[in-house]
């Protein structure tokens, strides 16, 4: 196991599993065997931890922005993009709200990149979309569906997706949801 995690994070794994410690961690694979408890541990990811600490929006925002620079995998999920608008719908200041607008773009900033400089692009917009998805599949009704796709940081989502020819719009059981070309192509 030292050979694969390399010492410090076996060192952290086994911390975490001998002392019962969540562990944070950027490593996909780390937290990956903890969802299938392979080793018995606990572990979250990084901006699973800044949302359920009182961490600041501007800054989680920055974190984020960061890891799609490095060309992190999985950033988002449904809970996380939850926090994110609660934290932001909570905003006051007219410049704060800016602000996080701001960095919500960057985020996005990786549609930008020419397709093939980018392997990353489609990987990004692939587990963005599977997040933005579960977190819409949350609204019971189309009514409440259609309400969550309102709220500013999903339509700024939505709509950087579709411009940049990366997603579409389907009905899915009276949903609207974002998907994909190549999902649009199986499905119809």
């Amino acid at each position: 196991m030292q050979d694969l995690f390399g010492i410090c994070d076996y060192d952290a794994l086994s911390i975490a599993v001998h002392q019962n410690f969540t562990l944070v961690a950027f490593e996909p694979l780390l937290i990956a065997m903890s969802q299938k408890e392979l080793l018995d541990f606990q572990c979250t990811g990084i901006v699973d931890f800044l949302c359920v600490t009182d961490f600041p929006l501007d800054k989680t925002l920055k974190v984020i922005c960061f890891m799609a620079k490095c060309k992190f995998e999985k950033i988002l999920s449904d809970e996380i993009i939850s926090v994110l608008i609660q934290k932001f719908d909570e905003v006051e200041s007219d410049e704060e709200r800016e602000k996080c607008m701001t960095l919500w773009f960057e985020f996005f900033d990786v549609l930008d990149k020419k397709e093939d400089e980018s392997e990353y692009k489609g990987l990004f917009v692939q587990n963005v979309l599977i997040a933005l998805q579960a977190y819409l599949r949350k609204g019971g009704s189309e009514q409440e569906i259609r309400n969550l796709t309102r709220k500013p940081m999903i339509k700024v989502a939505i709509c950087l997706l579709y411009n940049s020819k990366c997603i579409d719009l389907q009905y899915d059981e009276k949903r609207v949801l974002p998907t994909t070309e190549q999902e649009m192509g199986k499905n119809g």
